[in-house]
Order: structure tokens, then C-alpha cells, then sequence
């Protein structure tokens, strides 16, 4: 035992001699700028055939956002970096759809359908995004050092929460003022693991630095829709377990004096979560269900997209 732990201490001891004999090589910056969101809901039950579509898209929501990141390569073998930002819904519009096939019966044997539906659009109340990522990773050097690449894994955490108000309902009352039975809420988030890799280029004796990243992330999309109108058949969180997606980030950052740098920081985000689910009839289709014994413990499913895009101007310090 003594001899393992001799072996232990002189291993650390000489990592520590090993990473203090290699410059540690790192950059903090804070971030601001437009970010511009896309999000839509859909819903189908059953998801073949179905009786009840519902569509819901968030269009052109633009955000204000801040941030800050982090990047770090200890000695030779350990790259990791970490990045956290928060983000003000400035504007947007919201267009809801939805329809439902009713069966009438009272009307010859089989009774008949109608199809009910209802189109609203107005705009996004002011609400919050955030993000949180963090990576670890393996740098690999080339051209004498100017040029890493480092494959990386990590987690993620994205959170969009919109609302409007509005009078969306099968129907037709009106709502005329924004109380609260005419409030809907959106929360989104987005959660899991990634992989990917980290590109930096810095020419020797060159102010300017290159560097972009590439990550495929999957997971879990976790959302929560609540409103007042009679087709809301989605008051709790709902797990998308077959969450997958892109994000791409580019960029360049000037050195200005005494380690301080100035730059460009471009991000783009594509997701997609969907899920099968069981459904909880309505009033409003409940005639249907009963008259059809075929539709009995119907599953739906559901599908949501996010797609955003980020223009940010950097402010850092090397050390």
C-alpha cells in the first residue's frame, strides 16, 4: 500500500511540475448582441388520420442577449470551456391553427362530421431566454501550434419561455381586453449530452485569431404549453426523448494591447424533438370518441423545431 501511495504522490507531483513547465493558455470574454429565434409546436392525435391538428409557431423573435465564455488548454492533453447567456424577447409573432373532427350523430345511421377550426396571430409578450454549455476535451497541435483541433464532449442546457395574449378558441368568443384568461405561456428546454469538435488558428506573431465549432447534441426536449382556450390539450411538462440537433459556432478576435481582444462571435442552433403520446379526450371531441370504439386510447404525436441564429460582438483577455 505504501508503495502505491508513494507512486500516487510522485504522479501528481510530476503532472503538476508537467502542466506549470507548459504555458497555460486561456481567454475569458463577455458577449452581447441580436439573436433571432424560430420555434415551432405541432400536434396531431391521432398522429394517422387524425381528429385534432394543432399548430403553434413563434415567428422572427428577436432577442436581445449577454453572455460569457471561457477557454482554457492546460499543458498539452486537456482542453475545456465553458459558456453561459441570458436574453430579453424584444418582439416576435405568434399564429396558432388548430382543428377538430366532430361526428354528429342524430342524422341517419352513421350521423355525419363537421370540422371545427380556428386561426389567430398577434404578438410575443416580453419573456426570457437562457443557455448553458460546458466541454471538455483533447487538443491536437499542428503547424508548429499555430493551428488546434480538439475533439470534445459536453452538456447543454437551453430554455426559451414566451407568451402572448390572445382569444384563441373553437367557439369564437371574444376576449377584449389582455386579462389573464386570455394568457398562453410557452416554456421550452432543451437538455442532454454533445460531441464535437473545437477549431483555433492563431498565426505566430499575428494579432488575429481564427476559431469555429461544430456539435451534434442529443437528449431531451421538455415543454409546457398552458392557455385558456378549449383545444388545450397540453397542461403538463412532456418529455421528448428523441431529442437531436446541430449547433455551429464561428468567429475571430483581434488582439488590441496588453492581451486585450475585440471580435466577431456567430452562433446557429437547429433542433428537433418529437414524441407519441397518450391523449386525454375533451369535451369538445368526447361525442366522437364515443361513437368510434376504434379510436379508443388513441396515441398522438407531437413535434417541436427550434431554429436561432446569433450575431454577438466579443470583449476579452487573454492570459
Amino acid at each position: 500500500m505504501q508503495k502505491w501511495i508513494t507512486f500516487l504522490m510522485t504522479f501528481l507531483v510530476g503532472s503538476a511540475s508537467y502542466m506549470n513547465a507548459n504555458a497555460t493558455v486561456g481567454d475569458v470574454n463577455v458577449f452581447a448582441g441580436y439573436r433571432h429565434d424560430q420555434i415551432e409546436f405541432t400536434s396531431h392525435v391521432p398522429s394517422s388520420n387524425p381528429i385534432f391538428k394543432e399548430s403553434v409557431k413563434f415567428k422572427d423573435i428577436n432577442i436581445f442577449q449577454l453572455g460569457a465564455n471561457f477557454k482554457t488548454t492546460i499543458g498539452c492533453n486537456f482542453y475545456a470551456r465553458a459558456e453561459a447567456s441570458f436574453g430579453w424577447i424584444l418582439d416576435g409573432e405568434v399564429e396558432k391553427k388548430a382543428s377538430l373532427r366532430q361526428h354528429i350523430a342524430g342524422y341517419g345511421s352513421d350521423g355525419f362530421e363537421r370540422i371545427l377550426a380556428a386561426e389567430h396571430k398577434n404578438v410575443v409578450d416580453d419573456r426570457y431566454v437562457y443557455d448553458i454549455n460546458v466541454a471538455i476535451g483533447y487538443p491536437f497541435y499542428f503547424c508548429d501550434c499555430t493551428t488546434v483541433l480538439s475533439p470534445v464532449i459536453g452538456y447543454a442546457f437551453d430554455s426559451q419561455h414566451v407568451s402572448s395574449h390572445d382569444n384563441f378558441s373553437f367557439g369564437g368568443d371574444d376576449c377584449y381586453s389582455e386579462a389573464s384568461c386570455c394568457k398562453h405561456s410557452f416554456l421550452q428546454r432543451w437538455y442532454g449530452p454533445f460531441v464535437g469538435v473545437d477549431f483555433n488558428y492563431r498565426p505566430f506573431n499575428d494579432c488575429w485569431n481564427l476559431f469555429a465549432a461544430f456539435e451534434y447534441h442529443w437528449g431531451t426536449c421538455q415543454l409546457k404549453k398552458s392557455g385558456s382556450g378549449s383545444f388545450d390539450s397540453n397542461e403538463r411538462f412532456s418529455t421528448c426523448s428523441d431529442m437531436d440537433g446541430y449547433v455551429v459556432n464561428l468567429g475571430a478576435d483581434y488582439e488590441m494591447c496588453d492581451q486585450w481582444t475585440v471580435g466577431l462571435y456567430l452562433k446557429f442552433t437547429s433542433f428537433q424533438a418529437s414524441k407519441h403520446h397518450h391523449w386525454c379526450n375533451n369535451s369538445s371531441s368526447s361525442d366522437y370518441y364515443s361513437s368510434s370504439s376504434d379510436d379508443s386510447g388513441v396515441r398522438g404525436k407531437r413535434k417541436t423545431y427550434w431554429d436561432s441564429y446569433a450575431v454577438n460582438i466579443e470583449l476579452g483577455r487573454q492570459f
